[in-house]
């Protein structure tokens, strides 16, 4: 995932803390990455950046290659996530909660087609269902959908809460993933095709 997408991940986990349909602001769920919390006393944004140097491990079979973006992304997401957890308040009224929640959905799945529209090379996760596509050849949205289940599933088994807004992510995120990647991704020139050539005076 990217640095913009883990942020507004993180903020959502914020949001449930703050619900009272949810836990209490004293006992953080352990969503995603942040399940390790709990178990072994380190933030929300190291576990996030352990995770992903384990993610990365799945790439071999999968011959994804890194690149700068990847690299970024492991060394500044956890990071930003463990600020903006500091900086941004979690939200107060089930309104106000699920009108973020919706929001926070959107430019999750938005920022994270942005960043791998750039061609800067995957995040961590990302690799992950880059190369399922690849290989699989299928939808973006079949891919996705089926590794935030399982990411979910994952996180329950290590004591993680899975609630109403784990569910809508798991099963919205790869649909949407799919609608806004090929609209903000860059085109890049085709290695093999040389570049046209134009014309010489005795041609024209």
């Amino acid at each position: 995932m990217t640095s913009v997408s883990n942020l507004a991940m993180e903020c959502r986990s914020r949001r449930a803390r703050g619900s009272p349909h949810g836990t209490s602001r004293t006992h953080r769920p352990p969503l995603r990455a942040g399940s390790l919390r709990p178990t072994r006393g380190i933030s929300f944004g190291w576990a996030t950046n352990l995770i992903s140097l384990l993610v990365l491990l799945a790439w071999i079979p999968l011959r994804e290659l890194p690149g700068l973006g990847t690299i970024l992304n492991v060394v500044i997401v956890g990071f930003a996530a463990d600020v903006t957890a500091i900086v941004v308040p979690a939200p107060q009224g089930l309104l106000t909660q699920t009108a973020c929640f919706a929001l926070d959905l959107v430019a999750l799945a938005f920022f994270d087609a942005l960043c791998l529209g750039a061609q800067f090379g995957a995040g961590p996760r990302d690799g992950i269902m880059t190369g399922l596509v690849r290989l699989s050849r299928l939808p973006i949205a079949v891919v996705r959908t089926g590794i935030e289940v399982t990411v979910a599933r994952a996180g329950r088994l290590l004591g993680g809460t899975v609630g109403v807004g784990t569910v809508l992510v798991a099963l919205c995120l790869g649909p949407l993933v799919g609608f806004f990647l090929p609209r903000v991704g860059v085109r890049l020139p085709d290695a093999a095709t040389p570049p046209a050539r134009r014309p010489s005076r005795g041609q024209r």
